[in-house]
């Protein structure tokens, strides 16, 4: 592989999740993995519905910086990288677990 190669790579929970091969989609692994969906629900009623690419967005928001902070040090180093993003990681970020977005 040339040493130069920036790669990214979008996946449901990352290569070291149990089930590494296995499809992610945004409903599943970011809205309700991640713990969306009940954070905007009301307390004991339905869940609410899920927004288009809510999760998906974000996730490519920090492939598109992942990417630019590996071509900053491609060019300061002259070595690549390679990069894992997953949907259940962003929404880690999002928010504290204990938070209600209400």
């Amino acid at each position: 592989m040339n040493p130069r190669l920036v790669y990214a790579r979008g996946t449901d929970r990352a290569r070291e999740a149990p089930t590494p091969r296995r499809g992610g989609y945004d409903g599943v692994s970011f809205w309700a993995r991640g713990g969306i969906a009940d954070r905007l629900s009301p307390p004991g009623g339905p869940y609410v519905q899920q927004r288009p690419a809510f999760g998906d967005f974000i996730g490519g928001m920090c492939i598109a910086g992942g990417v630019a902070a590996a071509l900053f040090n491609r060019e300061r180093t002259g070595e690549g990288i390679e990069l894992d993003v997953s949907l259940l990681a962003p929404r880690c970020g999002c928010s504290p677990p204990t938070s209600r977005l209400r």
